[in-house]
């Protein structure tokens, strides 16, 4: 087990973050992802759909439904100082 504790302040430190649907590495962890990219560490993102089946609900928001890779560059570039 390892004792995040002595971690603080060695950098840098790997992270892997795993996604189910794009966006949400920033709704879910972008202040963390963030933090550590910010403190120099090594942080990558694995989203494991495109979200293609994705759709917004109710049907008089589909007008915010935008393009999948618009949404997770976006995203991602969102994270980066």
């Amino acid at each position: 087990m390892i004792d995040w504790a002595s971690t603080v302040g060695q950098s840098p430190l790997r992270l892997l973050a795993v996604h189910a649907h794009p966006d949400d590495e920033t709704l879910a962890t972008g202040l963390a992802l963030a933090h550590h990219h910010l403190a120099g560490d090594d942080v990558h993102v694995i989203t494991c759909t495109a979200g293609e089946e994705g759709e917004v609900i109710p049907a008089a928001l589909a007008h915010l439904e935008g393009s999948d890779e618009l949404e997770r560059t976006g995203a991602l570039s969102s994270l980066q100082p």
